[in-house]
């Protein structure tokens, strides 16, 4: 059994589990049922990816299939940090009461959640694994999707890391306009991570030959790039200055990721 084959299957296993839990931890945090509809929306990403698959047009296919499934995960992403963690609060009043283990009247401690930020931290770092599944999930003689490997899922980790702050900050130390500008800046970086993939173009009609570069994509690419991490090094100084969040691997990561844009651009 090939490789691509068993990341076919795994991909298809960890993107409905990973659904699944951003409904529960939803739902649970909510106290509303309804939430589990959410994961009716996993039915986009799973008919999209069996119907690419039906056809064999995969390895043409796959950043419409990141594409479809990024779409559902910011809806996802959107609702939990827009109102379990932003808007109503909850998931930071339990961190809290866990962190104190505050006492209820009748000496006990306060109900804790599993689907608690530690969970939810463990969920959202599905996504660069399923990056890596589907980019092993096809033949490729020439190896040219090796070369995206690192920088792609690098790039997502810098997202989850991101949106990370936000249930993070267990005192509400961060103003909401802030908040809402780092919720916005990962999704936006999560909606257009399919570009990276998609400037690399198979041949539909010979799998051996020698995939190109989409010239304007890639330019594309390379200023949304830049544009990025000009928002998240900005994001994540004020950050760091003015609210104390550490995350200086990250801001490296910034700053060496702007130079190399700059240096593509000066080329």
């Amino acid at each position: 059994m090939g490789l691509y084959i068993v990341s076919r299957g795994f991909f298809v296993l960890f993107l409905i589990a990973q659904h699944v839990l951003l409904s529960k931890f939803v739902a649970d945090h909510e106290d509303e049922l309804g939430f589990y509809g959410l994961v009716v929306m996993l039915l986009i990403p799973v008919g999209f990816w069996i119907e690419i698959l039906r056809r064999d047009t995969l390895k043409q296919r796959l950043s419409a299939v990141w594409l479809v499934y990024s779409c559902v995960l910011v809806i996802m992403i959107g609702v939990i940090f827009g109102r379990a963690v932003i808007e109503d609060n909850k998931l930071r009043e339990q961190e809290i009461a866990t962190c104190l283990c505050t006492p209820n009247v009748n000496n006990t401690t306060t109900d804790h959640s599993f689907f608690d930020s530690k969970f939810l931290k463990i969920t959202l770092c599905f996504t660069p694994g399923l990056m890596l599944l589907l980019l092993t999930s096809v033949t490729d003689k020439t190896e040219t999707l090796k070369q995206l490997y690192l920088m792609i899922v690098m790039d997502l980790f810098d997202g989850i890391e991101m949106i990370e702050v936000l249930h993070e900050d267990i005192c509400d130390k961060i103003p909401m306009g802030w908040e809402i500008a780092v919720l916005v800046a990962a999704l936006l970086f999560f909606l257009l991570s399919f570009l990276e993939v998609h400037q690399v173009k198979f041949d539909e009609d010979d799998d051996d030959a020698e995939p190109k570069l989409r010239k304007k994509t890639a330019a594309c690419t390379l200023v949304f790039q830049i544009i990025l991490n000009v928002a998240f090094l900005v994001i994540r100084l004020v950050l760091w200055f003015h609210y104390d969040f550490d995350s200086a691997i990250f801001l490296a990561k910034n700053v060496i990721s702007l130079v190399m844009g700059l240096v593509d651009v000066c080329q």
